[in-house]
C-alpha cells in the first residue's frame, strides 16, 4: 500500500500533498501524514509502561550535539552516589533516555538538577507513554543565576527571591547566597 498524492492548488501555485495512510500490524498502529511517520501502541504491556515510568528519564543537551560516550561519562564523573548502575540510550533528534535501577537514584538525579555535560544544560524530566523525540518539546528549565557584587542588605530570602522573579519562578535559594560566599 501507498499513500496517494494530492495536487493542491493554492493562488496559482502547485504543491504535493499526501492523504493520511494508516496501517495496522498487530497492536501497533502506523500513521503517515504530511511525510512524518507516527508509532501508536494500541496494547501497551503495563508491566513495560510502569519500568519505563518509574525507572526512565528523558532529555536533550541544548547549545551543541554531545555524544552519547560523553553523557555516560558526565553521569559516571557526576553521579558517584547512584546506587546503581544505569544506561544512556539516545532516541532520535539529540534526545536521550536515561534508564536508572531505582526510585532513590531517579530521586537524587531530579533533585540536583540543573545537569550540564561540557557546559552545555541537560535538562531531564520523566519519560512519559506519549513521549516521542520528533514531538517533544522541553516547557522548562532550571537554571542558575549569579549576581556578582551583591550588596550585604540584599541577602535575604525574600529579596533574593523577588530578584530571581525578574527571570523567572525561583527554585531553590542556595545558603552560599545568603551568608555571602562567593
Amino acid at each position: 500500500m501507498s499513500a496517494q498524492p494530492n495536487v493542491v492548488s493554492s493562488k496559482g501555485r502547485s504543491s504535493l500533498s499526501f492523504s493520511p495512510f494508516v496501517v495496522q500490524k498487530g497492536r501497533f498502529m502506523f500513521k503517515l501524514e504530511k511525510l512524518e511517520t507516527r508509532i501508536f501502541a494500541i496494547a501497551f504491556d503495563s508491566g513495560v509502561q510502569g519500568h519505563y515510568e518509574n525507572f526512565c528519564l528523558v532529555g536533550k543537551v541544548f547549545g551543541a550535539y554531545v555524544p552519547r560516550r560523553i553523557i555516560c561519562n558526565r553521569f559516571k564523573n557526576g553521579c558517584n552516589v547512584l546506587q546503581r548502575d544505569f544506561s544512556i540510550d539516545h532516541m532520535g533528534r539529540d534526545w536521550f533516555k536515561v534508564e536508572l535501577s531505582s526510585e532513590e537514584d531517579i530521586d537524587y538525579v531530579l533533585e540536583n538538577r540543573p545537569w550540564f555535560v561540557q557546559g552545555h544544560i541537560f535538562p531531564l524530566k520523566r519519560w512519559t507513554l506519549d513521549f516521542s523525540p520528533f514531538h517533544a518539546s522541553i516547557e522548562s528549565v532550571v537554571g542558575w543565576a549569579r549576581i556578582p557584587f551583591l550588596p550585604l542588605h540584599y541577602r535575604d530570602v525574600e529579596v533574593l527571591q523577588d530578584l530571581a522573579f525578574i527571570l523567572g519562578t525561583p527554585f531553590r535559594i542556595d545558603e552560599a547566597s545568603l551568608i555571602g560566599n562567593p
